[in-house]
């Protein structure tokens, strides 16, 4: 029984064993599979790291490669940085050394304008006191005049009266008796004689009121002359602190605007001393016009008037004002009666009145124009009858006779005719076309010589003219008929010129031509010869365009401009060149503001400069004077030369 019971135990426990075999063998299949994928499972963990730490890799290549250029770049910035320390610390000095030579100046100068201006005050009370005298005689002559002139018509209505009673008296007596009639012609007889020295003391007032008047006149033209005296004197005393061309020399001190001057060399002078070329000073902006380009202005022989141009935002403006130069003084203009609001327009001065004409005004290009008179302060429009075509970019000139209008350019393109006007008919006469004369053109030189028009340069639909014509007047100042100017020999046309006249050459430098170049060349056409001369290049300065520029009548004037296509080229740079001598720079201490297309004028003694465009594109609204001199070089010479006898020693 324990046998067969542990036989059947058996038979249960190998049946046990055999599910646990199988159970195992089941699980060893699932721990391969298992193990299976747990590889599969590495293999992509593995090519995945491999392709990360790949990554990796380049990646710190990369900013290891950037770090380097950084660290580069970050030397170069430390280099640059300690180079301009060193040049702000340069600068400093050279600031402060400046500013002592400046002040210096300026204490000497204010001095000079101190004494200066006791002078003119002294002057200026001597001329009140004489203008209040004759204020006082013509109050005077004018109540005395209104006494006559009361007089006169109470001696009219008396012998009025007279007469009318005279008649009453004839009509009422009728036929009276003849010693009626006799006596009332010895009436009449009376009467008339009465009249007739009525009539003489009438002529006799009229007499005292025409020599009254003719006093008057003199007074006031004794007034005029006195003031055209002062002002004379004025220039005078300007012109005398002047160093003349030549060298002036006594015995042992000699002064010349040539440094190291090889006559004074020669002669036995050596340099001791030399006094700079006057400073840029800033005018006066009280009262001034806005920041302004595209202005016209005109210089009367004692003020600048500026009208006109676009204002910041590039808006057109109807406003302007009037400089006085001598006294630092601006005043505005009166706007009633005053033209549209315009830019590219151009001006002239009549000798009483300037001429504003043309232009545009917000893409409308206008043919309408108003002459202001300052004695007035007052606007007259002018009659646009017969006006050229709406235009701007055109010449314009003043005769002393005619506003003369020529080319510019409207929507039809560039044009080729113009117009002249009188002012004292107001009316247009066409150009004359008989003759050579210029091809159609805006921005072109046109100048009055006293006796001819010359049109020069400029800019057309086919590019840039070299040539130009002359239109000859009588000595009416009617007009004749054009002659071709010939181009300089190897010239370029151009446009944004300098130009000038001296009274006998016509003066052309810079500007750009056709195929794009910024010029810096220049030439002379003399009009007795008719023959064109190269301007020397030696010290002339940079290449420029839209320069402003003078003729002094010593020296041509050349200042600021755009030295490129953009307006970072604008520079505050420029140069004087003198006939026989050559070009100099402009060596003020203290320099002008850097400016293109800027507002210029010559007073006679002073270059005066405003608006214009600023480097950053935007318009300007700085006024500077410059007395236009070279430094002056004072020679001593130690012994005199022998053939120089003591006698004539100084």
């Amino acid at each position: 029984a324990k046998v067969a019971s542990l036989a059947k135990e058996d038979v249960g426990l190998k049946g046990s064993i055999k599910t646990l075999e199988d159970a195992n063998t089941a699980r060893v299949a699932d721990v391969a599979t298992l193990t299976g994928n747990l590889k599969t499972a590495q293999e992509a963990q593995t090519g995945s790291l491999n392709a990360l730490s790949t990554q990796v890799d380049a990646k710190v290549a990369s900013l290891a490669k950037e770090d380097v250029g950084l660290k580069g770049s970050i030397k170069v910035l430390e280099d640059a940085n300690t180079a301009r320390v060193a040049d702000v610390a340069t600068l400093t000095g050279n600031l402060k050394t400046a500013q002592e030579a400046q002040t210096a100046s300026l204490n000497a100068l204010s001095t000079q304008v101190d004494a200066k201006v006791a002078s003119l005050t002294q002057k200026d009370g001597a001329l009140q006191a004489s203008v209040k005298t004759l204020e006082d005689a013509n109050t005077a002559r004018v109540a005395e005049n209104a006494s006559l002139s009361a007089n006169l018509k109470s001696l009219q209505d008396s012998t009025v009266t007279s007469v009318n009673a005279l008649k009453g008296q004839i009509s009422a007596q009728g036929e009276a008796s003849a010693k009626d009639t006799a006596a009332i012609q010895q009436s009449i007889q009376s009467l008339n004689g009465a009249n007739a020295v009525r009539i003489s003391d009438i002529a006799a007032l009229t007499a005292n009121l025409q020599n009254l008047q003719a006093k008057w006149t003199s007074s006031q033209e004794a007034m005029d002359a006195k003031l055209a005296a002062l002002t004379a004197e004025n220039v005078a005393l300007k012109q005398s602190v002047q160093v003349i061309a030549a060298p002036t020399r006594s015995g042992w001190m000699a002064a010349s605007f040539i440094p190291a001057d090889p006559d004074l060399v020669r002669d036995g002078f050596s340099l001791v001393s030399t006094v700079p070329a006057p400073d840029w000073k800033v005018g006066s902006l009280n009262g001034a016009p806005t920041a302004r380009i595209g202005a016209s202005s005109v210089w009367t022989g004692q003020e600048w008037i500026v009208w006109g141009g676009l204002t910041a935002g590039y808006f057109p403006v109807k406003t302007g004002a009037r400089y006085r130069a001598d006294l630092d003084l601006w005043s505005t203009l009166a706007p009633t009666d005053a033209p549209t609001e315009r830019s590219g327009h151009s001006a002239v001065w009549t000798g009483k009145e300037m001429i504003v004409w043309g232009g545009v005004n917000k893409g409308v290009y206008l043919n309408d124009g108003s002459r202001y008179t300052p004695s007035l302060q007052g606007w007259v429009a002018l009659n646009s009858g017969g006006a050229p075509s709406a235009r701007t970019a055109h010449s314009v000139a003043w005769t002393g006779r005619y506003m003369v209008i020529f080319g510019g350019r409207n929507n039809a393109g560039v044009q080729a005719d113009g117009g002249l006007y009188d002012p004292v008919a107001n009316s247009w006469s066409p150009m004359p076309v008989n003759g050579a004369p210029p091809g159609a053109r805006m921005g072109a030189t046109m100048i009055w010589t006293g006796s001819a028009l010359i049109v020069w340069g400029g800019f057309s639909n086919t590019g840039h003219w070299a040539s130009g014509a002359v239109l000859s007047f009588n000595a009416q100042g009617v007009p004749g008929a054009w002659t071709n100017l010939a181009a300089p020999s190897g010239f370029s046309g151009r446009m944004g010129h300098v130009s000038a006249w001296d009274g006998q050459r016509l003066m052309v430098w810079g500007g750009r031509s056709s195929s794009g170049p910024v010029l810096g060349d220049g030439a002379v056409w003399d009009s007795v010869t008719g023959v064109w001369t190269a301007l020397e290049t030696s010290g002339a300065p940079t290449p420029r365009y839209d320069a402003s520029g003078a003729w002094t009548g010593e020296e041509l004037v050349v200042f600021g401009g755009n030295t490129s296509t953009a307006s970072t080229g604008i520079t505050s740079t420029g140069a004087a060149w003198r006939p026989g001598t050559g070009w100099r720079p402009l060596s003020a201490p203290v320099g002008g503001v850097a400016r293109s297309a800027a507002l210029s004028a010559w007073t006679g003694s002073s270059l005066l400069v405003f608006g214009g465009v600023s480097p950053t594109g935007l318009p300007l609204a700085d006024l500077q004077r410059l007395e236009v001199r070279s430094p002056w070089y004072l020679y001593r010479r130690g012994a005199l030369p022998k053939t120089t006898s003591s006698a004539s020693t100084p």
